[in-house]
This record gives structure tokens, C-alpha cells and sequence, in this order.
């Protein structure tokens, strides 16, 4: 079901975030052969379920995009989220590195 048009991943993406299934999605949308979002509800699907699973590279770069792409978005808002995702990824680094010099 899920390969028969290419909207499909997002269709069932969404579903599963409208359920709390948060994992399931995002993990829909970041497998091979899923094309990349090509709308800014795409964009937004795939950053949101990426920032709610914790993927902070992910989310950082979907984020990233919809300002870049999408000038009209309510920017305030993408930058805060953003800069989240952002602050996320670096702690997380710093933590991997000083549990590595342990």
C-alpha cells in the first residue's frame, strides 16, 4: 500500500502523528526510496515527527529548509524550533564526547 503512489508516505505519516505513533512515522519517512518532501505540509510533517522522536540532525536540517524555501512561514516560530533542534544535536555531541574522554 504504501509504495502505490508517492504521496503515500506522507498520507500514512501523517496518520500515524495524528495518533501518537510518533517513531512509526518519521520512520516512514526517512526509509530508502521515500522521495524527498517536495511541499512546505511535507517539509513540515517530516521536521515536526523528526523533532517529537528526538532526531535532532534530521530535525535541524527539515527546519533549516523550510526557512530557506519558504519565506512566507510564520518565521519566528521555524527560527525557535530551529534553534532547538540546534541546541539539542550540540548538548547531545558534547555529552557523546566527554562520556568518550571517561
Amino acid at each position: 500500500l504504501i509504495d502505490v503512489c508517492e504521496l503515500s508516505p506522507y498520507r500514512l505519516a501523517e496518520a500515524y502523528r495524528m495518533l501518537g505513533m510518533v517513531e512509526e512515522g518519521v520512520s516512514i519517512l526517512l526509509r530508502d526510496g521515500v522521495r524527498p518532501p517536495i511541499t512546505l505540509e511535507e517539509w513540515i510533517l517530516r521536521a515536526e515527527l523528526s523533532h517529537l522522536s528526538a532526531n535532532w540532525s534530521e530535525a535541524s536540517h527539515s527546519w533549516s529548509t523550510i526557512l530557506s524555501c519558504y519565506p512566507e512561514v510564520n518565521r519566528e516560530d521555524i527560527w525557535n524550533r530551529l534553534h532547538d533542534a540546534q541546541l539539542m544535536k550540540t548538548l547531545i555531541s558534547s555529552k557523546l564526547n566527554l562520556e568518550s574522554l571517561s
